[in-house]
C-alpha cells in the first residue's frame, strides 16, 4: 500500500465517520456499531502502513483506536443532561510553510481535559511521502472559550452570526523536532476555531508557528502552516 493510497483509505474514512454521526444516513442506535467497524479499519489501515510502507506515517492509532472506545460506550447511553467531554482527538491536514515554500503535512492529536476550558496532550506533524521531512513531537495546552465569550454580549449582539456556536482555542506547547536525524528541542503556538456540527464532532481551521528546525541554534527557523481537520470530543 503506498502512502497516496493510505491516506485515501483514511480521508474516506474520515468522510463515512462524519456521515455516521452527523448524516442522519444510519439509525441513531446502530451508529455505535458503524463507528466502531469504522475505527477498526482505520486502525487497521494505519498500523499496515506504518509496518510495511517505508515512508508509512507514524499515526499512534492503537492509542487514537483506545481512546475511541470509551466515547462509543457513552453514545449507548442517551441523556438528558449535557455530556463531560474527556478525552479529544484531532486529525488535521496542514500547509507546512518554511523559506521553501509550502507542503502538505498531517497533524494528529490527542489530549486529556483537564478543566472545562483547558486541556493538555500531545500532537505530532509527518509528511508521509518524505521520510526526510522534519518530524514534531510536541506536548501542547489548550485553552478554550466560546466565542461569545470571549468577545461579551454586547459586540455579539452586533454580529450577523450566533456566537454561541463557535469555538476560540488558544495553543502553547514545547516537545522535540527531528530535522536531519538530529532531535532538536521545538516550540510551538497556534490558534484555531471551530464549530460543533454534531455532539461529539468538531470542524476545526486554525494557524500554527513552530520553532525549531534547523542545525544549530542561530539558525533555527520559524515555520508557520495554516490546518483544517475534525475534532472528536468523549
Amino acid at each position: 500500500m503506498t502512502s497516496k493510497m493510505h491516506w485515501a483509505g483514511q480521508a474516506l474514512a474520515m468522510i463515512l465517520q462524519a456521515l455516521n454521526l452527523y448524516g442522519g444516513l444510519v439509525p441513531t442506535k446502530y451508529q455505535p456499531l458503524v463507528a466502531f467497524a469504522l475505527a477498526t479499519v482505520q486502525a487497521g489501515i494505519g498500523l499496515y502502513n506504518h509496518y510495511f510502507t517505508p515512508q508509512g506515517t507514524k499515526i499512534v492509532v492503537v492509542l487514537l483506536f483506545a481512546l475511541l472506545l470509551p466515547g462509543i460506550g457513552k453514545a449507548q447511553t442517551t441523556t438528558s443532561e449535557p455530556a463531560v467531554q474527556h478525552f479529544v482527538i484531532s486529525e488535521s491536514a496542514a500547509g507546512y510553510g518554511d523559506a521553501k515554500g509550502s507542503t502538505a503535512v498531517n497533524l494528529a492529536g490527542v489530549a486529556v481535559q483537564v478543566t472545562k476550558n483547558v486541556s493538555a496532550g500531545y500532537f505530532q506533524i509527518t509528511n508521509p511521502t518524505d521520510g526526510t521531512a522534519p518530524k514534531y513531537h510536541m506536548g501542547s495546552l489548550q485553552y478554550t472559550r466560546e466565542l461569545r465569550a470571549l468577545i461579551g454580549a454586547k459586540l455579539s449582539s452586533k454580529l450577523v452570526f450566533d456566537t454561541t456556536n463557535w469555538l476560540v482555542t488558544a495553543q502553547v506547547g514545547a516537545g522535540k523536532v527531528n530535522y536531519e536525524n538530529v532531535n532538536r528541542i521545538a516550540e510551538v503556538v497556534g490558534v484555531f476555531v471551530s464549530r460543533p456540527v454534531a455532539n461529539n464532532l468538531q470542524m476545526q481551521c486554525g494557524y500554527q508557528v513552530l520553532h525549531g528546525q534547523g542545525t544549530s541554534v542561530l539558525t533555527r527557523s520559524i515555520t508557520r502552516q495554516p490546518t483544517v481537520g475534525l475534532v472528536f470530543t468523549f
